[in-house]
């Protein structure tokens, strides 16, 4: 299933979402008053989530049963929220950008997690209650200068936890 938001404002909701690979694009969208929702999404490939500058996310759950899931927040000031949290038997990589939080509250993977806040401002951060990797190493890189806060309850891995990041506010 391939969800794609054309130019101009536009804002996508479900509540749930059973796919094989599953991608929702709303980069060309410039929508910044209300956020997309998702529901519930199961996906049984791999799951590609790209959003416009200012377009926010709220997810009750993304469980992905094969395959990995990448997740990329606009650069502007959306908020993402994943209520119940995420679940993936790939690899998980989060993008972030811009202003505005990231909000998750669990993640569970067996292929490892990276979260890549080289493009976030410093008002930003990223927040969790639980990270789980059953297998794979959990990374958290942050740009030169930019916030490096990460909120999280707990990290549990087999693998290497690794933060990195240069003269981080």
């Amino acid at each position: 299933v391939s969800i794609t938001l054309g130019a101009g404002t536009s804002h996508f909701s479900a509540s749930t979402i059973d796919a094989g690979e599953f991608t929702f694009d709303s980069t060309a969208s410039i929508e910044e008053d209300l956020q997309n929702t998702l529901g519930v999404i199961s996906a049984s490939g791999a799951t590609t989530i790209s959003l416009g500058a200012n377009a926010g996310l709220a997810v009750s759950a993304l469980v992905v049963h094969s395959g990995g899931a990448t997740i990329t927040k606009g650069i502007g000031s959306s908020e993402v929220t994943f209520g119940v949290g995420i679940s993936s038997e790939g690899a998980l990589t989060i993008n972030g950008a811009g202003t505005g939080k990231l909000s998750l509250s669990s993640i569970a993977t067996d292929g490892g997690f990276t979260f890549n806040g080289t493009g976030m401002a410093t008002s930003n951060y990223f927040s969790a209650n639980t990270i789980t990797a059953t297998s794979g190493d959990i990374t958290f890189q942050f740009g030169y200068g930019m916030n490096g806060f990460v909120d999280v309850s707990s990290i549990n891995t087999v693998s290497a936890f690794t933060l990195v990041g240069a003269s981080l506010s």
